[in-house]
């Protein structure tokens, strides 16, 4: 029906080509797995989108769809240029919208990581912090953007940059503790004082049946030297445990000289893959910690 509806909008006596149809098509080849079959079709999209306006709101779909498409079979250096393309277009159609912004700074950061292009990514989530503000944002979506910031600047080697950062998501997080026991556990040498934030976590975490909050607790305890006891709270009865479960239950097993379990638990954190870069970057760092020594 699609193609039927594309080929009447192309012929000679029509006044105009709609983008919507070759858009509309695109995306339906994808659903159905076809992204070879799809490309064309939004490609074609975008450029009758430019062609009438360079800021049509119906072009940021397009771009995001032929990013993905490109990421898929990973053209990185293409996808790039179409992820940041839909970066630049969302700014300026959402202003007052910023959390819009996010996704669009999901996918130019994975397409750039994977490219080791951690400090154009870096500067990916400077600037989006700053829209954020300028515009302000929930300080929720500002989080979000700190936490990725904090992360990114963390792999780089930024220790001051991580810092300050950290800092900031604290202030801004809807929950400043589990932001404040993130940091810390990811980085000890590089955060602040330990001790009181050990013991607010016990005192709200503790006895917690979640299973995210009970894995903070156990991250930290771990990094507080109570190993033994971190196991306690970072195993799960779940058939698929986190990446930040697997990663910290290495680490424990590690400094409880069980290589063994360390290992095991290592290989169950490379097989726990997720789409979202920052899962794969944190997965990156603890595992590198985990297979040392």
């Amino acid at each position: 029906m699609l193609k039927e509806a594309l080929a009447l909008e192309q012929r000679p006596t029509n006044q105009g080509r709609d983008a919507r149809l070759p858009a509309l098509l695109g995306e339906t080849y994808i659903q159905l797995g076809k992204d070879k079959a799809a490309e064309p079709y939004l490609n074609g999209a975008i450029a009758l989108y430019r062609a009438s306006n360079a800021q049509a709101r119906g072009l940021l779909a397009p771009l995001r769809l032929l990013g993905d498409v490109q990421r898929r079979r990973g053209d990185y250096p293409a996808a790039t240029k179409h992820y940041r393309d839909a970066y630049n277009l969302a700014r300026v159609q959402f202003p007052s919208a910023p959390q819009v912004l996010l996704r669009d700074a999901d996918n130019l950061t994975s397409v750039l990581l994977e490219q080791k292009q951690i400090k154009q990514a870096e500067q990916v989530w400077r600037d989006t912090a700053a829209h954020v503000k300028r515009n302000k944002g929930r300080a929720a979506t500002l989080a979000e953007c700190l936490k990725s910031l904090a992360l990114l600047r963390l792999a780089s080697g930024n220790e001051a940059g991580y810092r300050d950062a950290c800092r900031e998501l604290t202030a801004f997080a809807d929950s400043p503790l589990r932001a404040a026991i993130w940091a810390w556990s990811l980085a000890p040498h590089k955060a602040d004082d330990l001790q009181p934030i050990l013991t607010m976590a016990r005192k709200s975490l503790g006895d917690s049946n979640n299973a995210s909050d009970r894995a903070l607790l156990g991250a930290l305890l771990h990094r507080a030297g109570n190993s033994r006891e971190a196991l306690k709270y970072l195993q799960s009865s779940s058939k698929q445990p986190s990446i930040w479960q697997s990663c910290f239950l290495a680490l424990a097993y590690r400094a409880l000289d069980e290589k063994g379990k360390a290992d095991e638990h290592l290989q169950a954190a490379f097989r726990t893959t997720t789409a979202h870069w920052r899962a794969r970057l944190v997965c990156e760092l603890l595992c590198r910690e985990a297979g040392k020594g």
